[in-house]
């Protein structure tokens, strides 16, 4: 059997099994029900994802000036309502619109804004005189200005933070994140930072036991002692007495100047965080439970949209055509793989199948990272200029160990045909968003 018969075999199978799984009418209503019992059995889940992503979203405004609406993992609000009855017998089974998070709360467009609904007087009076001013060129220094070029703002915005919530390893979290800031000339203090401050917020889930970020059953009572691994790899423990120690605060060995403030030793005297008195609570715990359950509510609403859009009749059929949409990128990933293993084997006569799977994988994450839809943490990618694009990829690849002489040649070879597949499947993209449209009326 030949290579293509046996990559056009292996898309159909997935196919059959994406119907079998997602689309077919018994999947979804197996899978509806599955989702709302997972949601509520395990809700520290979506308050972890939710808590990390807000308290992280604030570190960047305090230190970078970028406003909580523009924090890209934060824009997770989305309204799904449920069709009419005309609707739904022209496939539509639910309608999930995204909702921007100025909408709800208007202050977190600006940074100022955002200060102002989250702390209180005197301390976002004081936090602002801290955070860094737009950079002039050739005049601003690097660690007390932020920065227009839009890679660099994305880096802040979303793709460091996705690094950190998506990394499977320490050191795969910050060979990324080195590269990152290599190949855009951000000081690698910066990577660090954030690195640390983000490691630092995931471990006070479970350990310290601040008031309002504590789980029953989960945060260990530590005296707000918490311990992590840093960056840099070694283990440290910090002391935190309240959050916003972890979002600002200066810590000898990990802080660097410019990248922290100093914070008050009695939040007694000062509380850093606003009370609004009409909703009975501080801001940052209305913030937090508006966006975690908003997060709870449409996590059952994945069952409908994976199978969104098709008729009762095209539900049934043997291959549906959301099944035809979704095996393009896997035809074109296959496309690519075998682009790259005769560039590989080229360079390479003897590499292992382990090592060759890894440049598979390295191409792979190339076109994902550029053209997947679901493109968070991939901005400041998208962004790059296809220099800075190259040196990154190659940085990082050649850090998990791979021949950075190969992987010069194998982007050379594979990004042209990434560009042309990737804008052949936007294409496809939109005739099914117009499809859509058609079927929404």
């Amino acid at each position: 059997m030949g290579a293509s018969q046996q990559e056009a075999e292996a898309i159909l199978e997935r196919k059959v099994k994406l119907i079998e799984k997602a689309h077919r009418d018994e999947a979804v209503g197996d899978n509806y029900v599955k989702l709302l019992l997972a949601g509520r059995a395990n809700a520290y889940a979506g308050d972890a994802v939710m808590s990390d992503t807000l308290f992280t979203g604030l570190a960047a405004t305090l230190l970078y000036g970028i406003p909580l609406a523009d924090v890209v993992p934060w824009q997770l609000l989305f309204r799904t309502e449920y069709p009419s009855l005309e609707e739904f017998l022209r496939g539509v089974l639910i309608d999930i619109e995204p909702v921007a998070p100025e909408e709800v709360a208007p202050a977190l467009e600006t940074v100022e804004g955002t200060l102002q609904f989250v702390f209180s007087p005197d301390f976002w009076e004081t936090a602002a005189r801290q955070i860094p001013n737009k950079a002039v060129y050739g005049k601003s220094r690097y660690d007390l200005s932020y920065f227009d070029p839009a890679a660099v703002r994305d880096f802040l915005r979303s793709t460091a933070i996705a690094v950190m919530k998506r990394g499977t390893s320490h050191s795969g979290s910050k060979e990324k994140m080195r590269s990152l800031a290599d190949a855009l000339g951000v000081d690698e203090a910066v990577a660090e930072d954030i690195f640390n401050r983000a490691a630092l917020l995931s471990a006070l889930r479970e350990q310290g036991g601040l008031v309002g970020y504590t789980w029953v059953g989960v945060t260990q009572l530590t005296g707000g002692r918490v311990r992590f691994r840093a960056y840099d790899g070694s283990e440290v423990e910090v002391q935190v007495d309240h959050v916003v120690d972890a979002l600002v605060g200066a810590y000898v060995g990990l802080s660097r100047v410019g990248l922290c403030s100093v914070t008050p030793s009695d939040y007694s005297k000062a509380p850093p965080l606003r009370y609004d008195p009409e909703a009975a609570r501080y801001a940052i715990d209305w913030l937090l439970s508006l966006f975690t359950r908003g997060f709870r509510d449409r996590l059952p609403a994945t069952a409908l949209a994976a199978a969104n859009y098709q008729t009762a009749a095209e539900r049934g059929k043997t291959v549906t055509p959301l099944a035809e949409a979704y095996a393009l990128p896997a035809s074109q990933a296959a496309r690519l793989e075998a682009a790259a293993e005769g560039v590989v084997r080229r360079l390479k006569p003897d590499v292992g199948p382990y090592e060759l799977n890894l440049y598979k994988a390295a191409v792979r994450a190339l076109y994902g990272e550029l053209f997947s839809p679901h493109r968070w943490g991939a901005e400041a990618q998208r962004s790059m200029t296809r220099d800075e694009l190259k040196r990154y990829w190659v940085g990082r690849w050649a850090g998990a160990g791979l021949d950075a002489g190969v992987l010069d040649a194998l982007f050379e070879a594979v990004y042209p045909a990434a560009q042309a597949l990737g804008d052949a499947r936007w294409s496809e993209r939109l005739l099914e968003l117009r499809r859509r449209l058609r079927l929404r009326g």
